[in-house]
């Protein structure tokens, strides 16, 4: 089935919202409070990884070993470095959302119509990492923009929507088959 609903450029215009009618777009705090989440989940993930790997090192007695005292720090490092490079491209590319943006029922849909893949993903990634270093914004730029779609959004060609917008275009889409 495919969502093509979310399309821009040339010929695609936003309707107009009317009042009270439900918002597609989520905004900066939303998509903020989400993004709070998924540190969060990241955060306890690096801490269980640490911990296990402690407690692995602890229990075979890697650490008498010269070479093992060595080599903790060192895994550390990169189970720590593992969990904040591959937690956004990964969840974004199998469930076209993270844990922070399902609590609020958003997920991530492509301009074009097409499934997330794991370039486009990590694409949006480095995007996140464009926005933080201009000072935030990158980030700020999704309230200017139309559809709200910060710096990360414009570069993989991806936008944010509540997950109802997609659920009522996919029902738009079949009656339009019948």
């Amino acid at each position: 089935m495919k969502i093509t609903a979310y399309a821009t450029g040339p010929g695609h215009h936003r309707a107009s919202r009317t009042r009270g009618a439900p918002r597609t777009d989520p905004g900066l705090v939303t998509r903020f409070a989400a993004f709070a989440i998924d540190n969060f989940v990241m955060a306890v993930a690096a801490i269980l990884a640490n911990q296990t790997l402690s407690l692995t090192v602890d229990f075979f007695r890697f650490g008498t070993f010269a070479l093992g005292a060595r080599l903790l720090p060192v895994a550390r490092t990169v189970f720590g470095l593992s969990i904040l490079i591959f937690y956004h491209p990964i969840s974004w590319t199998l469930f076209a959302s993270s844990i922070g943006k399902a609590f609020f029922g958003m997920s991530i849909v492509r301009t074009n119509g097409k499934p997330m893949t794991l370039f486009v993903s990590f694409v949006r990634f480095a995007g996140y990492w464009l926005s933080a270093i201009t000072f935030g914004f990158g980030f700020l730029w999704a309230v200017t923009d139309e559809h709200r779609r910060a710096l990360h959004d414009r570069l993989a060609g991806t936008r944010v929507v509540y997950d109802s917008a997609l659920a009522g275009q996919v029902s738009e889409e079949e009656a339009s088959r019948r």
